[in-house]
């Protein structure tokens, strides 16, 4: 059953935002470790476009979640990626 699904688009670079057409299915997911280091950057939200704050977050995480088919993943992540 899902209780939280995101979709998060790969990009060959994060600072030109050029499409990589891959996208991947997030079911989900599960933080199960991050780091003490953090990292602040600036966040809006979708329902209020005009506002943006800084906020900060783990600079990596461990992550357990799952696909479309139901497969079960546990990766880590660092810099935008743990950030999403």
């Amino acid at each position: 059953m899902f209780k939280r699904l995101f979709i998060v688009a790969n990009f060959k670079n994060w600072g030109t935002k050029r499409l990589h057409k891959s996208f991947e299915v997030v079911i989900n997911p599960e933080v199960i470790d991050s780091s003490s280091e953090l990292n602040e950057y600036w966040e809006g939200c979708l329902s209020v476009p005009s506002l943006e704050c800084l906020i900060d977050r783990p600079n990596e995480i461990a992550v357990k979640y799952y696909n479309l088919e139901g497969k079960e993943y546990e990766r880590e992540l660092s810099g935008m990626y743990a950030r999403v």
